[in-house]
């Protein structure tokens, strides 16, 4: 398993082009197969599914790449079963799974660096992206998942998993009507619990020579993270040598989150292969943060107000850090084109910017302003699952029509036959009319 996450690393930091088709989608899978099959044989589960003592009342699972095994645990233990998404979209399966209605025309597939106002280009791009990932989630990944399913356990009858994946009780994102697609209409068991991890200025404070280091910076410090998906140290020698020029030529202290042994540091530099990200993005003289753009970092800057440069390197971030740019909350460089005279312009800027913070600001101000916050709103509907198992109630009439009911083309095709026939029976009127018309003139001019 760790050989496929190596090879993933290594794919999109050598090969990376800046697209979603540099993700090596296929050591991906078959790591997160490797990930599904070693959780499933650990005694704790094997307890979990077997023990009919035990009971579950709700299952908690990522309706991504194989993750998707939570919903036949839900079937074993007649759970609730809830997707759970950590990004700003509302992925076109999850919605589907609740009845909730998907349009690309403005609905951004997700992994895109689309707005909700696309152009024609962007609009065929989005379509033709939206339906091939429901197609080859439902007709390759899905299939294999069951059949790894049904290899760990032969003994056991597994149900259709597609249909399982789509009974979902619930679905929860990270999103909020003011990011990613949250101006979409959606069904009430669609959750958004955007900056549900954010509580302002109830974080733990920092420590120890961390402490130290960030507040003994006195131009402030930059903080610079791509997130644990991708491991740093498979960085190409010459990226590396890249980002080590621009840092030193910072008067800021930068810490940067690295795996590994590195010479030839710079004296403002410190590198640690963990960082209490959210701690130190809190910390008011930390002024940047250099980032991938993964959901979580993308929630956490806005919850803390801080501004970005942002370096996307797969999946979601592109669409997480266009996000960011739409927003005016931080400048974006893809990762091919990094070079050492836009990364340094761009860090500058966002430094001398102080718009760059108010932005930030105001966009965190929009979604933490209602009624709960989005955490309590979130356990708030969780509880409810448990007061209401399976929410059989708001289960959405659209799941139980045919796709050509639910886009009405039996009701077009009837209304267009109808019109056929009207102009049919009106052609043989006018036709029999002109007839006797035509016969009667013809009669009197002989």
């Amino acid at each position: 398993m760790d050989e496929y996450f190596k090879k993933s690393s290594e794919s999109v930091l050598d090969k990376n082009t800046g697209s979603v088709t540099d993700m090596a989608w296929n050591y991906m899978l078959y790591a997160a197969l490797e990930s599904n099959r070693h959780a499933m044989l650990t005694p704790e589960l094997q307890k979990i599914l077997f023990d009919d003592s035990i009971k579950i009342d709700v299952v908690m699972a990522l309706p991504f790449f194989t993750s998707e095994a939570g919903a036949w645990v839900a079937h074993k233990k007649n759970a609730s079963y809830v997707h759970f998404m950590s990004v700003q979209v509302l992925m076109p399966w999850t919605a589907l799974a609740t009845g909730s209605p998907v349009n690309p025309s403005y609905m951004q597939a997700g992994f895109l660096p689309y707005s909700q106002n696309m152009n024609f280009k962007e609009r065929l791009v989005n379509t033709i992206s939206t339906y091939v990932m429901i197609l080859g989630r439902n007709f390759y990944v899905i299939p294999k998942l069951e059949e790894s399913i049904k290899s760990i356990f032969p003994q056991e009858n597994i149900p259709d998993l597609l249909s399982l994946c789509d009974d979902v009780a619930m679905t929860i994102n990270m999103g909020s009507p003011f990011t990613g697609d949250g101006l979409r209409p959606v069904m009430p068991n669609v959750i958004r619990g955007g900056l549900m991890t954010c509580r302002p200025g109830e974080g733990k404070p920092l420590k120890g020579d961390l402490k130290e280091w960030v507040e003994g910076a006195e131009h402030g410090v930059i903080l610079m993270s791509f997130g644990t998906v991708v491991k740093p140290g498979m960085m190409p020698e010459h990226r590396r040598k890249l980002f080590i020029s621009v840092l030193s030529k910072l008067k800021q202290r930068v810490i940067w989150k690295w795996d590994e042994e590195m010479s030839d540091v710079p004296p403002n530099v410190k590198l640690s292969s963990w960082v209490p990200q959210s701690e130190l993005l809190a910390h008011p003289n930390v002024k940047l943060f250099i980032t991938h753009g993964g959901a979580g970092s993308v929630q956490e800057t806005i919850c803390n107000k801080k501004p970005v440069v942002g370096i996307p390197i797969q999946s979601d971030q592109f669409n997480n850090l266009a996000e960011a740019e739409r927003h005016k909350i931080g400048r974006v460089i893809p990762w091919s084109e990094v070079t050492q005279e836009n990364l340094l312009e761009a860090i500058t800027d966002v430094l001398d910017d102080n718009s760059y913070v108010d932005n930030a600001r105001e966009l965190q101000e929009l979604i933490l302003d209602s009624p709960l916050h989005p955490l309590d709103n979130t356990v708030w509907w969780l509880e409810y699952l448990l007061r209401h198992p399976k929410n059989t109630k708001m289960r959405s009439p659209a799941k139980d029509l045919y796709w050509f009911q639910y886009y009405l083309l039996d009701v077009y095709g009837f209304v267009l036959f109808v019109i056929y026939l009207v102009l049919k029976i009106i052609k043989t009127i006018l036709c029999f009319l002109f007839g006797l018309c035509y016969k009667s003139k013809k009669i009197k001019t002989q």
